[in-house]
């Protein structure tokens, strides 16, 4: 006979996982910003990366054991609906905020950084052509920012990256150049996929585990609420039919 589960545990248990993968990709991209002393970072890195593996094990055990009543399934909808009734008190709070960029002689002064993204190039839309946005974001070709992160080639350095957009005919590709290997960008079709065998190598030269992926549009900069907002305003975004305008103050 299967022991029964309290489903409290199991909310418990997946609101602390979420916490530490929080934590965890916090403290990545501080050790990629940082221009001073990581030890006590990656020592913290180190034991939420174990405790992260042990929550994910302990929380596949309780799934299984959930499943046959279908009481995990019921406490994922709650939390669904908690989420929604706390997002419209936190909607104001999470109002994105811009720099505004100078303009001189009708044109914006670029390059410009906004905190550890450089906006360099914000491209132009593409809307006839419906892979080029999603509901969330615009794919201008062109684009191009750039930002500092470990280098994969030396574990002792830090490096800058070129993030850009160009036109792959069906649709756009993200490529990915590290200032220390010019000749082999990464390249793919989604932004986090160009940034992902990035991470993996840089964190495999340092002997670290890497078990989550990078945020591909938080890495290009496609969050960063400027971005954002000079971006959803260049020439023809108001024609791609599938982007939903956000707001910006």
């Amino acid at each position: 006979m299967t022991e029964e589960v309290d489903p409290q545990k199991y909310k418990l248990l997946k609101k602390r996982l979420k916490q530490v993968i929080q934590e965890n990709e916090k403290i990545t991209s501080m050790l990629a910003d940082s221009k001073t002393s990581t030890s006590s970072l990656e020592q913290r890195l180190k034991v939420l990366e174990k405790e992260m593996k042990l929550l994910k094990q302990e929380n596949t055990v309780l799934v299984d054991r959930l499943a046959d009543t279908q009481k995990y399934q019921e406490i994922d909808e709650l939390e669904e609906q908690e989420e929604s009734v706390q997002s419209v008190e936190e909607k104001k709070k999470r109002i994105k905020k811009y720099l505004e960029i100078p303009v001189v002689n009708g044109q914006l002064q670029l390059p410009v950084t906004l905190g550890v993204i450089t906006l360099e190039n914000l491209g132009q839309v593409v809307f006839d052509r419906s892979s080029f946005h999603s509901e969330r974001y615009i794919y201008p070709v062109g684009f191009r920012t750039s930002r500092d992160f470990l280098s994969y080639m030396d574990p002792t350095k830090t490096v800058r990256y070129t993030c850009e957009i160009v036109d792959g005919g069906d649709a756009p590709r993200f490529k990915v150049t590290a200032q220390d290997d010019l000749e082999h960008p990464s390249i793919s079709t989604t932004a986090t996929g160009a940034w992902s065998p990035i991470f993996k190598q840089a964190h495999q030269i340092r002997n670290k585990e890497h078990n989550y992926s990078a945020s591909g549009p938080d890495y290009f900069g496609f969050t960063q609420p400027t971005v954002l907002r000079y971006v959803q305003d260049l020439p023809n975004a108001d024609k791609c039919s599938n982007y939903k305008r956000q707001e910006v103050i």
